[in-house]
């Protein structure tokens, strides 16, 4: 046993095993990210009948790109054979840092600016339920009204056939 266990490098098992998770969960929450921002964004800037909008969606857009180059750091960790980063992967981390930072920052001025702008003069505040959840935005009052009834007796899927039945006409 004691040889088997010197030919298997044991240690290295267990860090590649903990590289490999780090790496589901950082490309996972990256996925996670993108598909809960995307739809809030796009929907504002196809100028929609209903907007569902976070205040945090423009920060984390921008800050995608940091969490893909924080994958690829995990995956060429994980696939190198002495568990090390390339060289011009660990010098990038610094850059990396400022961005996010900047990306933080741009993120909020951004958000800040849609909130008074687009939402603030093309929709109507419809939907909010509190302060760390996302508000609904409609077009007119009269949209409004069939959003908050669509909420009451439907889900999600009905809120989202009633916005593609108001852009269809």
């Amino acid at each position: 046993m004691n040889g088997f266990t010197q030919m298997i490098n044991v240690d290295n098992l267990k860090k590649r095993g903990q590289l490999f998770t780090a790496g589901c969960v950082c490309i996972g929450f990256t996925w996670l990210a993108y598909c809960s921002s995307i739809t809030g964004v796009m929907d504002l800037l196809m100028s929609r009948s209903i907007v569902y909008y976070h205040w945090y969606y423009p920060s984390i857009i921008l800050f995608i790109p940091t969490m893909v180059y924080f994958d690829f750091m995990f995956v060429f960790a994980f696939l190198s054979y002495n568990l090390k980063l390339p060289a011009i992967l660990g010098k990038g981390l610094l850059i990396s840092y400022y961005y996010a930072g900047a990306a933080f920052i741009m993120g909020n001025v951004i958000s800040f600016v849609v909130m008074f702008y687009p939402l603030g003069t093309n929709y109507v505040q419809c939907l909010r339920s509190g302060p760390m959840a996302g508000t609904y935005y409609t077009k007119t009052e009269q949209i409004c009204e069939q959003l908050k009834i669509a909420q009451e007796n439907e889900n999600y899927f009905a809120i989202q056939m009633l916005n593609d039945k108001l852009d269809s006409i």
